[in-house]
């Protein structure tokens, strides 16, 4: 049963990458959300969403955002440029994120080992200056990330 599941999910994913325009942000999100919940990595579609996605971020939320990088954190999946561009666009929209966000962001990076020093240290700001809102979970995310 688990194969005819990985075969069916492997079709699929090839499918997605050629009807990507036609996603929402959202749709996009929680397509790959469902790849890190499965555990699947498919590195056709997760190319095409990074070589897809950089252009549309301003459409994305916080938790589409947060979501998509989760997953690459749990799928190990590293693209350099997409994340240097998703960690470029964060900055400004920080105050956007909630603490799940924020902390989901941090363990995902930390994960794949990538270090964007522009954003970390706005993080850190954001942090000492909300830190009510955040659980002692998330505080551990962001402290082990």
């Amino acid at each position: 049963l688990a194969f005819v599941q990985d075969a069916f999910l492997h079709s699929v994913c090839e499918q997605l990458p050629h009807r990507l325009a036609e996603f929402n942000e959202q749709n996009i999100a929680n397509t790959v959300y469902a790849l890190g919940l499965l555990a699947f990595k498919h590195e056709g579609l997760l190319h095409a969403v990074c070589e897809h996605v950089p252009q549309r971020l301003a459409g994305f939320t916080p938790q589409g955002i947060a979501n998509i990088l989760h997953t690459f954190g749990l799928l190990y999946y590293r693209h350099t440029r997409f994340l240097q561009e998703t960690c470029s666009h964060v900055p400004p929209r920080l105050p956007e994120f909630n603490e799940q966000n924020i902390s989901s962001i941090v363990y995902a990076l930390g994960r794949l080992n990538f270090q964007p020093s522009k954003l970390l240290h706005v993080v850190c700001q954001q942090i000492s200056t909300r830190i009510a809102e955040f659980k002692a979970q998330g505080l551990l995310s962001v402290a082990s990330g």
